[in-house]
């Protein structure tokens, strides 16, 4: 018996095609609206530009005043561990402490809080000025060893032989009585896997340390690392950075620098370049270690920015943050600035800039953050060369000179009544309305979850008198709806002050301020 064999029909052939190829196209137009949908949504930000006119001529004379006034009270009350934390007094004249404010987020303060002190070390450099150099180096050399035992205690040790786990803060038991916080177990969700608080390891078995890392701690612990290294010279802290940098580089080569907590399991924390994980991470880690020990980690460092292109996914943050989490953008542009001033090669560092200045740069573009356009300055302009985006700075800082924020305690805000300019975003209600109402609303709801569609946002940033004070002010969204969030006022709560510091110091340590006089002209210094 002969057996024919039939020819597939045309039309089976293109169903099969169809069955196979409908639902990719469908999930991708799907994922292009979800895209669309958000960068609409945060495209009010890029529609302001500021009046240079509104602009108030900075006093440096003044500035100098109060950044002498916050660095003497963050010596005196704000690093009790050698680590950067809030304050708690007994009286409103803030002279007796009652406790420390330990935060969550300790590492990621105390490597902002260094970066200040580090340009302050350069601004005593630049000026010849020998007593701010003394005091800069003391205090210096507490936050770094405060920031090396966020290594040490939960590893054992310092060096490329020991763990890679971060605390997220560290206490001694010979300091429990001011550091209470951290013998106490405290766990998440009710999960004892994720107990917080843990004893050291090896000779650090008494200590405790605060685990459940995040990449906010990895960011103040990166940015913090890379501004000692490269600027202060001095061989004790040369060799501490050095055995810090090993360790991890050396266990991000082994795990990605994975988070692991105390009983091994992971924290979700990872410098694996993956979807929505920016290779600027790792190439920052492996920049530290190229530098420290070129012979080890040079040539491991080309290899990834090159071959694995780890430069080609260096963007930074997403637009959609500006309503969502906008505090990531404070520790992204730490990361950001951190590279780009550690990177010597002309075409890495032309390539990192243009993913930053394509990503992160161009979202946060006329948000009149001055930590932001500081960092923009130092990096593309000469003093002098840039004078709008210089008074742009010296105006917030000017405006900080106000009751709520000097001192820097909760005090609250200003909350007279915003002027007519300050015109409500209505893509939120125009959100809201259609995932709630329309009949594919729940498709896309999942996707906006991190969305803040309670809150109201302006269609311009408010300046800082306008804002609740904060550990880090400048990572709080400028364009959200204060007015009625006046917070929990307690004026014996005092924030440790570099929300100031850190950008007055970089804009003086990078030469944009003198030390004393004021701006005479809008222009001109």
């Amino acid at each position: 018996m002969r057996i024919r064999k039939h020819k597939p029909r045309k039309w089976v052939q293109i169903i099969k095609v169809c069955v196979v190829t409908l639902p990719i196209i469908l999930v991708s137009l799907f994922a292009v609206d979800v895209k669309r949908k958000f960068n609409d949504l945060a495209a009010f930000t890029q529609e302001y530009e500021p009046d240079p006119s509104s602009f108030i001529n900075g006093n440096y004379t003044r500035f100098a005043e109060m950044a002498e006034y916050y660095d003497s009270r963050f010596e005196e009350f704000h690093m009790p561990l050698n680590m950067s934390t809030d304050t708690v007094f007994t009286d409103n004249s803030c002279t007796t402490v009652d406790y420390y404010q330990y935060s969550d987020n300790t590492g990621q303060w105390t490597g902002l809080a260094i970066t200040a002190w580090v340009y302050k070390y350069l601004t005593a450099i630049r000026e010849n000025d020998l007593s701010m150099k003394t005091d800069s180096l003391r205090v210096i050399r507490k936050l770094f060893h405060g920031m090396s035992m966020q290594l040490a205690v939960p590893n054992g040790g310092l060096g490329s032989e020991y763990g890679g786990i971060l605390a997220r803060g560290w206490a001694d038991p010979a300091l429990r009585n001011i550091s209470e916080f951290y013998f106490q177990d405290t766990n998440l969700n009710n999960d004892d896997r994720y107990t917080q608080h843990h004893n050291g390891t090896g000779p650090y078995s008494n200590f405790r340390w605060r685990g459940y890392t995040s990449l906010d701690e990895y960011s103040g612990f990166l940015g913090g690392l890379s501004f000692v290294y490269k600027y202060v010279q001095e061989p004790d802290i040369q060799a501490t950075a050095k055995l810090m940098i090993d360790q991890v580089a050396h266990n991000f080569l082994e795990t990605s620098w994975l988070g692991i907590d105390w009983h091994g399991g992971l924290t979700g924390v990872s410098m694996k370049v993956r979807f929505f994980q920016s290779g600027a991470w790792a190439a920052l880690v492996l920049k530290l270690g190229a530098l420290a020990f070129p012979e080890k980690y040079n040539q491991i460092y080309y290899h990834y920015v090159v071959e694995e292109l780890f430069g080609q996914w260096a963007t930074m943050g997403s637009q959609i943050e500006v309503v969502a989490n906008y505090y990531a953008f404070a520790f992204s542009y730490h990361v950001c600035f951190a590279l780009l001033m550690l990177e010597t090669d002309p075409q890495l560092r032309t390539l990192y800039y243009k993913e930053f200045d394509e990503s992160i740069f161009s979202f946060t573009d006329n948000h009149r953050n001055p930590f932001y356009n500081m960092i923009l300055l130092i990096l593309n302009d000469l003093p002098g060369e840039n004078p709008i985006l210089e008074r742009d700075v010296e105006d917030q800082l000017m405006r900080y000179d106000c009751e709520y924020h000097f001192p820097d305690r909760r005090l609250g805000h200003k909350n007279s009544s915003l002027d007519s300019s300050y015109v409500p975003v209505v893509a939120i209600n125009e959100l809201n309305d259609f995932l709630d109402n329309n009949w594919l609303g729940w498709l896309y709801r999942p996707f906006y979850f991190e969305i803040e569609r309670d809150d109201v946002f302006f269609s311009k940033p408010q300046t800082v008198e306008f804002m609740p004070g904060d550990i880090f002010i400048w990572e709080e969204n400028p364009f959200e709806d204060y007015t009625d969030e006046l917070g929990d006022i307690n004026a014996r709560y005092e924030y440790a002050g570099f929300s100031f510091t850190i950008v007055y110091w970089m804009a003086r340590g990078a030469g944009y301020f003198p030390a004393s006089g004021v701006r005479s002209t809008g222009v001109e210094i």
